[in-house]
C-alpha cells in the first residue's frame, strides 16, 4: 500500500511538471471566453464618456485596489485563474468570468462601466458581480448619463433606435456594421423603418436580421461615414450621382439636402466644371440650359426623380453627370467668370460672339444682357444719360420712351367720358437694360449698313429706305414705343402709327462724314439741311452749275450710323404717330464709285 505522503508529492509533481503545458489549455480557454464575450457585446457599442480631470488622481489610484478584479493595467499579461487563487478545483467547474476584463475592451467601455457601478447600490453591485457581467451589458440599455447626451444633427429629435445597438446591413459583397446613433442621425430613412419594425414586433437584439442590399459597398461607405458623422463632399460628377441617387432612394433627408446645396459638377466640352448651385439663379438666368436639361440636378427634394414614382422603384434609375458635348470649355470658363461678378475682358469682336452665341445657347438672358455691346454715356448738353446699342441686341421687354414735350388742350367740358387732354406728345425712345438696368436711357441706336437716304428737287425732305430686315425689326421696336405711349395718354382708340419711309433729321450737332470728308458745319448755310447742301459743303471747292444741276436727286448709301427715334403724336386733323430719325452720327457715300473704293480685300 502506497504512502500517502507519497501520493500526495506524487501528484504534486504531477501538476507541478506538467504545469507548462496547462498554459495551451488555458489559452483555449481563455480565446473561448474572449470569443463569448465578444459575441454578447457584438450587438452594442460603448459609448465614451468625457473624462473629469478634477478627479483624475482618484481614478488612477482605483486600479490598485481591485487589481485582482479588474486583471491590472497590462491586458496582455497571462491571467490568474480563479482556481488558483482559491485552491485546487478537482471539478473542473467553470470559471467566473466576471473578475476578469478581456484585453480588447475599449477605455470608452470601462469608463462607462465605472459610471454605471457607481450608481448601482453596493449589494446589487456585489450580485451583478456574481451573475458574470450579463445584467451589466444589456444589449440596448442606456444609462441616465446617456440619456442627456445628444446627436448634434438632430438634437431637436429623439432617436428611432436604441443608439448602443448595432445593426449589420450587408451591401454588394461588403458588411457594415452601424450603430442605432448613426441610423437615428439621418432618419427617417429605409434601414431605421428596417429595423424598427423588427424591435416593434419583439425582436431581441441578437436575433436581428442582416439588411440585405444590391448596391455598390464603395459608395456606400461614404454614406457611412456620412451617418457617423463625417463631412462628406463628392469628388466629381460621377461620384455625385451615385451618391445622389442612393441618397433618394435610401430617403436620407439630411444627405439630400446637403446635397442639394452642394456644388455640382458639369461636364462641358473636355473640362469638368465644379459650379456652386446658386451660380446660375442670378436675374434672367434662370430657367437655362442646365435646369431644364438636366432637371433632376435643380429640382426640389420633394420631387425625386422627376416623371417617375420612386415608391415603385426596384432600384434608382442610371444617371448620367451633366455633359455638354459640341460647346468649348474656354468659353464656357469665361461665362463663369461673369456670372461670379467678375469683369471679363472682351479680346476682340470675335470673342464677343462666341461669348454672347453660347450665352444664348445655354439661355442665360442676365449674362447675355451683360455680355452685349453698348456704351453708357451722359450727354452734358442735353443732361440726360443715353445708352447706345446695336439694333440686334434690342428686346422689346426693354423698350421705354422718355416724354421731351407736351402740349395740352383745353380742359373738356363736364362729361362722363372725358377726352384726353393733349394735343400733341413729343417723346424719345428709350432703353434699360433687361435684367441689369435699374432705369432707362435714353436710345442712340446703331446700325451697321443697310440703309439709303435720299432726296430731290421736288421733295427737299430727307427720306429713308430700309432693307427688309432693318425695317421688320425696327417695325418691332416703333410699335412696342407706340403702343407704351398710347397707354400713357390713355387713348381710347389706337391713333394711326406713320412708318412708311420715316424722315432723316440732320441737325448741326450731327457728325456727318460723305466720302470719306468731314462736313464742317461753318459752311453749311442756316436752313433745312437736305442733303444736296450737305454734299456741297463736303467737296473741297464749290461744284459747278452744270454739275449740281446733273444731280437732281441725291442719294446717299449708309455705311455706320447712329440714330435717336423720336415719336410725335398730333391729335389734329386726326390721331396719329410719326417716327422721325435724328441722326447723331452718318458714315456715307455719295457714289457707287466712292462705296467700291472703301471696299475691303479679301
Amino acid at each position: 500500500m502506497a504512502d500517502p505522503v507519497d501520493d500526495m508529492s506524487s501528484d504534486d509533481m504531477d501538476e507541478s511538471d506538467t504545469g507548462e503545458f496547462e498554459v495551451v489549455g488555458e489559452l483555449q480557454e481563455q480565446e473561448r471566453d474572449r470569443a463569448a464575450q465578444r459575441q454578447k457585446r457584438s450587438v452594442s457599442f460603448a459609448i465614451p464618456q468625457p473624462v473629469d480631470h478634477s478627479s483624475s488622481t482618484s481614478d488612477r489610484q482605483a486600479p490598485a485596489t481591485g487589481s485582482e478584479t479588474t486583471g491590472g493595467s497590462h491586458p496582455g499579461l497571462k491571467r490568474k485563474r480563479s482556481s488558483d487563487s482559491n485552491g485546487p478545483n478537482k471539478s473542473g467547474s467553470g470559471r467566473d468570468v466576471s473578475v476578469e476584463v478581456l484585453g480588447d475592451i475599449s477605455d470608452g467601455q470601462r469608463a462607462n462601466q465605472n459610471s454605471k457601478d457607481a450608481s448601482i447600490p453596493r449589494s446589487e453591485g456585489a450580485r451583478k458581480s456574481t451573475d458574470g457581467g450579463e445584467q451589466a451589458d444589456q444589449p440596448g440599455h442606456t444609462t441616465q448619463s446617456e440619456e442627456r447626451r445628444f446627436i448634434a444633427e438632430i438634437q431637436n429629435s429623439s432617436m428611432v433606435l436604441p443608439a448602443r445597438l448595432v445593426f449589420p446591413i450587408q451591401v454588394g459583397s461588403e458588411l457594415f456594421r452601424l450603430s442605432g446613433a448613426s441610423i437615428s442621425s439621418d432618419a427617417p430613412s429605409y434601414f431605421s423603418k428596417f429595423f424598427q419594425a423588427q424591435l416593434e414586433s419583439g425582436t431581441s437584439p441578437q436575433d436581428i436580421k442582416t439588411l440585405y442590399i444590391d448596391r455598390d459597398p464603395d459608395t456606400f461607405r461614404d454614406i457611412s461615414l456620412h451617418l457617423q458623422g463625417y463631412h462628406i463632399e463628392p469628388r466629381d460628377g460621377t461620384h455625385f450621382v451615385r451618391l445622389y441617387a442612393d441618397a433618394m432612394f435610401f430617403s436620407l433627408p439630411r444627405l439630400i439636402d446637403q446635397l442639394y446645396k452642394s456644388t455640382i459638377f458639369i461636364r462641358v466640352g473636355e473640362e469638368e466644371f465644379k459650379i456652386p448651385r446658386d451660380l446660375f439663379n442670378g436675374p434672367g438666368d434662370t430657367p437655362n440650359y442646365f435646369s431644364l436639361g438636366f432637371s433632376i440636378f435643380f429640382s426640389s427634394p420633394g420631387n425625386v426623380f422627376p416623371g417617375l414614382d420612386k415608391n415603385q422603384l426596384l432600384r434608382p434609375p442610371s444617371i448620367l453627370p451633366p455633359q455638354v458635348t459640341g460647346r468649348s470649355s474656354y468659353v464656357f470658363r469665361d461665362l463663369l467668370h461673369v456670372l461670379k461678378g467678375y469683369d471679363l475682358h472682351i479680346r476682340n469682336e470675335e470673342h464677343r460672339c462666341e461669348l454672347l452665341r453660347d450665352a444664348r445657347y445655354f439661355h442665360f438672358k442676365g449674362l447675355e444682357q451683360r455680355l452685349i455691346a453698348h456704351q453708357i454715356i451722359h450727354n452734358v448738353t442735353r443732361k440726360r444719360k443715353e445708352i447706345i446699342l446695336r439694333l440686334d441686341d434690342l428686346r422689346p421687354s426693354g423698350i421705354k420712351h422718355h416724354v421731351i414735350s407736351r402740349s395740352p388742350i383745353a380742359p373738356p367740358s363736364t362729361t362722363k367720358d372725358a377726352e384726353p387732354s393733349t394735343a400733341s406728345l413729343e417723346a424719345l425712345i428709350a432703353y434699360s437694360r433687361p435684367y441689369i438696368d435699374t432705369t432707362s436711357y435714353d436710345l442712340i441706336l446703331e446700325i451697321p449698313s443697310g440703309i439709303q437716304i435720299y432726296c430731290s428737287l421736288e421733295m427737299p425732305e430727307n427720306k429713308m429706305v430700309l432693307d427688309g430686315s432693318i425695317k421688320q425689326k425696327i417695325t418691332l421696336v416703333i410699335n412696342v414705343a407706340c403702343n407704351k405711349i398710347e397707354q400713357e395718354l390713355g387713348l381710347a382708340e389706337r391713333p394711326e402709327v406713320v412708318f412708311g419711309d420715316p424722315k432723316a433729321i440732320i441737325e448741326r450737332s450731327a457728325h456727318v462724314k460723305l466720302d470719306g470728308r468731314a462736313i464742317d458745319w461753318r459752311n453749311v448755310e442756316e436752313g433745312p439741311n437736305d442733303l444736296s447742301k450737305l454734299w456741297i459743303a463736303s467737296l473741297p471747292e464749290p461744284p459747278e452749275d452744270e454739275e449740281v444741276e446733273a444731280r437732281s436727286t441725291e442719294r446717299w448709301t449708309v455705311g455706320k450710323s447712329q440714330w435717336r427715334l423720336k415719336v410725335v403724336y398730333e391729335r389734329e386733323p386726326r390721331p396719329r404717330m410719326v417716327v422721325d430719325w435724328e441722326a447723331v452720327r452718318i458714315e456715307a457715300v455719295s457714289s457707287e464709285a466712292t462705296w467700291n473704293e472703301e471696299r475691303g480685300w479679301l
